[in-house]
Parts: structure tokens; sequence; C-alpha cells
């Protein structure tokens, strides 16, 4: 129950850095190329790692933001926090989307 807990109030605290870090951004206006990542299922390394080249690909073409797409019930605090630091780090805006379909 904790551990939930504990989760939800991580995954929470990653949407509001998230959010802010996407509102106070300045974004390029001649590019118009969005990058999206979409996640479906646990965060495992592997999903960290996505994520990573994902958002370095982004950086790398000029795009003018990167929305990760995220659909999953939770997973690894050390994945997430690489993940965490990678976007608080990223030179591109990031936005996150949370589905569930």
């Amino acid at each position: 129950m904790f551990k939930t807990g504990l989760r939800l109030s991580y995954i929470f605290a990653l949407v509001s850095l998230l959010t802010i870090s996407f509102v106070s951004s300045t974004v390029n206006a001649g590019s118009s190329n969005i990058e999206i990542l979409r996640i479906k299922g646990t965060i495992v390394p592997v999903v960290a790692d996505y994520i990573e080249r994902g958002i370095s690909e982004a950086e790398s073409k000029g795009s003018t933001a990167c929305i990760i797409e995220l659909n999953t019930p939770g997973g690894l605090l050390s994945s997430t926090e690489k993940i965490v630091q990678r976007i608080l780090n990223a030179r591109v805006p990031i936005g996150l989307c949370f589905t569930a379909r």
C-alpha cells in the first residue's frame, strides 16, 4: 500500500515538473517537427533507454517539442528517476500525456 502511494506521488511530481518545464520553455517557431514517443507497459530500463534516445533525436533534429505518451501501470523507481533526469536536462520542451487505451 505504501509503495503504491509512493509511486503515485512520484508520478504526480514528474507530471508537475514536466508541465512546468513545457510551459516555461521557449519554442523555436521556425521548426514544426514534434517527436512523439509512445510507451505502453511497465517502466523498465529498456523504456528509459528508449526515452533517452528519443529525446536525443528530437534535440539533434531541432524539433519544436517532444511529447511522451504514457500508458503504464508504473514500474521501477530507478528507471523513472533516469527518465525524470533526462527530461529535466532536455534542450527541447517535453510534454507528457497519460493515456488509457
